[in-house]
């Protein structure tokens, strides 16, 4: 709960094989991280182990001798973040199937909301935040009305309830304007359904 971070500070260490050492907490270490397509070759697993615990390029003894409970650990501590607010849906860091947020292609949206409602710029090195933090910003952003973020993710989304062809209409509108551009996963997923899709056309005729 983000409740012990306000009464004891947001977490700054981790346990590795029962022993606590420092993890680099920031939020560009977790946004690097999250954009990570490879998470679980040799090469990625090093590089994850230095993104989160190296410090002058050099990692601790406790991750060295202990990898896989290091990355066990950082990915518990990574995950935590989004469960600083535990009350509906929209904070949810595991949405359907469809995605309805990208760390890369909605940078701009992103940065633009920090600046217009909190005053602060993601892109000044001065711009500090634990990442606990930046993503208890992020997820209010999401339930603010009037944030594009809030907005991209709505034209994302599937409507809920009772809806008007009015209604569906618009939706349809937001989210071709907000769409956004297919993962290599998609592509395949998307050729997939289609070639199934034409098999099925194949056999009844």
């Amino acid at each position: 709960m983000f409740f012990d971070s306000i009464i004891k500070g947001a977490p700054v260490t981790v346990d590795v094989a029962g022993v606590l050492i420092p993890i680099n907490s920031g939020f560009r270490t977790s946004l690097v991280f999250s954009t990570m397509q490879d998470k679980t070759s040799l090469m990625a697993t090093a590089r994850v182990l230095n993104l989160f615990f190296a410090k002058e390029g050099k990692l601790p003894d406790q991750a060295s001798k202990h990898p896989k409970e290091a990355l066990a650990a950082a990915a518990t501590w990574y995950s935590e973040a989004f469960d600083t607010m535990q009350y509906g849906t929209q904070y949810s860091q595991r949405s359907a199937h469809k995605r309805t947020f990208d760390w890369q292609e909605d940078a701009g949206i992103l940065s633009a909301d920090f600046m217009r409602f909190y005053a602060l710029d993601l892109t000044s090195s001065s711009t500090q935040l634990h990442w606990y933090t930046f993503i208890n910003l992020y997820m209010a952003l999401i339930a603010t009305p009037d944030s594009l973020i809030n907005q991209a993710i709505g034209a994302r989304s599937p409507l809920t309830g009772d809806t008007t062809r009015e209604a569906e209409r618009a939706h349809t509108r937001a989210a071709r304007a907000w769409a956004l551009l297919p993962t290599e996963n998609e592509l395949r997923e998307i050729a997939l359904t289609l070639e199934v899709k034409r098999g099925r056309w194949q056999g009844n005729n």
